[in-house]
């Protein structure tokens, strides 16, 4: 049966309506038709919310202890439909919204679900262990990125903030790589935590996969749903593991003169001649040509890049819209070999998923280097993702395996093991983004860049 009125009232009008109310399931139902309704206005597409199964005295139990009802159509409830929801909500801006994602659901709840209504997640500070434990011994499960992102959506529009929005993140019933993925959305204010919460962008949901299951602190938690009435999604597409390698079309048979041109003009653009206090016209007179691409590069080193290593990297990515999580201390070479020259320099590097086409942690990258190899530094990180921001923006992301931190670093909401950490590019609130992950291990999302050593430095002839 379902309770849906043929025009159904604002949302604002059910709001009103239900205010200081005891809930019954009619009226809860027609508040999330309002809320469906006002997000797919306009789309041709209408989500009909059955009626409530929770009885009154269900509403009025789960209202005490302060939880709220959400609804999560079948259509969205799947790693596979888990797109259709950016569609609705594209300040979201998530990796683990595209259609080829590989977030995976441990199973797919639909329909109506039970949460925790405060805006600060439940169950900080413990272990995945723990968390399990505690939530098993409730009778209650994770709720699933997607059940969390509806949540949340539902938080923003009924009470004006998101879920955790406050720097607060939680365990999911969704994985990376096998791994319990977290998650959190940005609100307006900027939240306390450190530098990884400096500039929010509202309404951005940043989904984490590097939160080992030991890991915990005050700022990490989760978030549950009631086990009565859940329904799950028959017949649920299998869970996708494993992203194809990126391809750029038109490097196929490219001219690297042409190519050349292109990576200059889009040097000049962003300012590069200003920030050496060069006219344009100076600044491309002493940049590099490209070398020919040796015939063993092919398949493995088929980008060429034009690097500038005069700018330091930090404003270099200012210049290119990338942001990055300030450290106390610079990266460094992991050995000599890997440090960037000071003068800029051409070369040719892999694409995404061309040269290591499996997971693959930083250390065993870099041990699994040719001779004529060496890993990237962040100026050739920045580089490639300015030259072609539709590898992070995928949601592939690179690993510049030639630097890492050269000290161990603390992260004071989180307790973990400590690694030496290596940098890497993501897509994080709509933008790429240079930070380091907690764990240097083999992620499903990531590469390692690599540059070839054999033709680099190829300065360009005075005209």
């Amino acid at each position: 049966m379902t309770v849906v009125a043929e025009h159904a009232p604002s949302t604002d009008t059910v709001v009103d309506r239900l205010g200081g109310e005891r809930p019954t399931p009619a009226a809860v139902t027609g508040l999330q038709q309002a809320l469906w309704d006002e997000r797919t206005e306009g789309s041709g597409v209408r989500y009909v919310v059955p009626l409530c199964p929770f009885e009154a005295v269900e509403l009025a139990e789960l209202a005490a202890r302060g939880e709220r009802l959400g609804y999560l159509p079948p259509d969205l409830a799947t790693q596979q439909g888990r797109h259709g929801l950016a569609n609705l909500f594209p300040g979201m801006a998530s990796y683990a919204l595209h259609i080829d994602n590989v977030v995976t659901n441990d199973d797919n709840p639909a329909g109506w679900f039970s949460y925790e209504a405060d805006i600060d997640c439940p169950f900080g500070d413990t272990t995945e262990a723990e968390l399990m434990t505690q939530v098993a011994a409730a009778d209650r499960v994770l709720l699933t990125l997607n059940q969390y992102v509806v949540a949340s959506q539902d938080s923003r529009r009924l009470t004006g903030h998101y879920l955790d929005e406050r720097g607060f993140w939680v365990r999911t019933g969704s994985r990376v790589d096998g791994r319990v993925a977290t998650a959190r959305f940005d609100g307006s204010a900027e939240a306390p935590g450190g530098a990884a919460y400096r500039d929010p962008v509202e309404g951005s949901l940043l989904v984490g996969y590097d939160l080992g299951a030991g890991d915990h602190g005050p700022t990490h938690g989760a978030r549950t749903a009631t086990r009565r009435h859940r329904v799950l999604v028959e017949n649920a597409p299998l869970s996708r593991t494993a992203l194809a390698p990126f391809s750029l079309a038109r490097l196929t048979d490219l001219d690297p003169e042409a190519e050349r041109q292109r990576l200059v003009a889009l040097l000049v653009a962003r300012g590069y001649p200003a920030a050496l206090g060069m006219s344009a016209e100076e600044y491309v007179r002493g940049l590099p040509t490209f070398a020919a691409r040796p015939q063993s590069y092919r398949g493995r080193l088929d980008v060429p890049l034009l690097v500038e290593t005069r700018i330091p990297w930090t404003r270099q990515a200012d210049l290119c819209g990338i942001r990055f999580v300030p450290r106390a201390g610079d990266y460094a070479p992991v050995d000599e070999r890997s440090r960037m020259p000071a003068t800029p320099y051409s070369g040719w590097f892999s694409l995404w998923g061309g040269r290591f086409p499996d997971p693959i942690s930083p250390a065993d990258a870099r041990a699994g280097l040719a001779e004529d190899e060496v890993g990237a530094n962040l100026c050739e990180l920045v580089a490639m993702t300015a030259a072609h921001p539709g590898i992070s923006g995928s949601g592939r992301f690179l690993d510049a395996i030639g630097y890492q931190l050269p000290y161990l670093e603390d992260k004071p909401d989180i307790t973990y093991a400590q690694s030496l950490r290596t940098p890497g590019m993501y897509h994080w609130r709509g933008a790429p983004e240079v930070g380091a992950n907690i764990h240097p291990r083999a992620f499903s999302i990531f590469r390692p860049l690599v540059r070839g050593t054999a033709v680099t430095h190829v300065a360009r002839a005075a005209p």
